[in-house]
């Protein structure tokens, strides 16, 4: 009976011994599954991040070619970056609705290429699909003029609203305008000096459009808009 008793106690020793085994090795498992997952997403994060700083450089490469006035280099290098269909760059300052911006800019005013409003409107479109503010405020003159698109108002003052709530002085410089003038807009002039006034603090040296404006409008805007020219 005795034997029979330790026998038993044996068999259920070794049950329990086999289950507790394959618990730990579904424990062990699970770790390294976990560990090779998280493997693969740094190797992804940090190819991505390769990526994209391999698109900035190209991105400056294609820039400084066009302030050189070396359009045709210009053109080679934003072409295939901007035509790329890229998901994770969709930020407001990313490489490729940069240089989608920049090809705008090339076929607009016909820099290396001949003249083409409705390249530029294409590129442009892209560039502001992407939030890039400088291509929202040129998409939007050209629909303040009817260049290539449909002559909308309504359209203009949505993008050069989406540009100046970026930041973009030029743009914030046309909603004062229009504010002041209140020939698209309705007439405001609280409104007209506040966005003259948030213009001004982005304004640069050669920013000549918009001194002119400021000054016509605030004639004590002097003084501000020399501190901002000089510092």
């Amino acid at each position: 009976m005795a034997r029979r008793e330790t026998c038993g106690s044996l068999r259920c020793t070794t049950v329990r011994e086999g289950i507790l085994s394959v618990k730990f090795s579904r424990v062990i498992t699970g770790r390294c599954r976990l560990g090779f997952i998280l493997l693969v997403i740094a190797v992804i994060c940090a190819a991505e991040a390769l990526r994209h700083s391999a698109q900035a450089d190209e991105l400056q490469s294609g820039i400084a070619a066009y302030d050189r006035g070396n359009y045709a280099r210009a053109l080679k290098i934003f072409t295939p970056l901007a035509k790329r269909c890229d998901k994770y760059a969709e930020s407001h300052f990313g490489a490729i609705a940069h240089a989608q911006y920049k090809l705008g800019q090339m076929y607009w005013a016909g820099l290396g290429v001949p003249k083409d409003y409705d390249e530029a409107a294409k590129w442009y479109q892209r560039a502001a699909d992407r939030g890039q503010a400088e291509a929202q405020a040129a998409l939007a003159d050209m629909y303040l003029h009817g260049q290539s698109v449909p002559r909308g108002t309504e359209k203009a003052v949505e993008l050069y609203r989406k540009a100046a709530n970026q930041g973009m002085a030029f743009a914030q410089y046309q909603m004062g305008t229009m504010h002041y003038e209140g020939a698209i807009v309705a007439k405001d002039p609280v409104q007209a000096y506040l966005w003259f006034s948030l213009a001004l603090t982005g304004l640069k040296p050669g920013d000549t459009i918009l001194v002119t404006g400021l000054l016509s409008v605030r004639p004590e805007g002097k003084v501000q808009v020399n501190k901002v020219i000089n510092k």
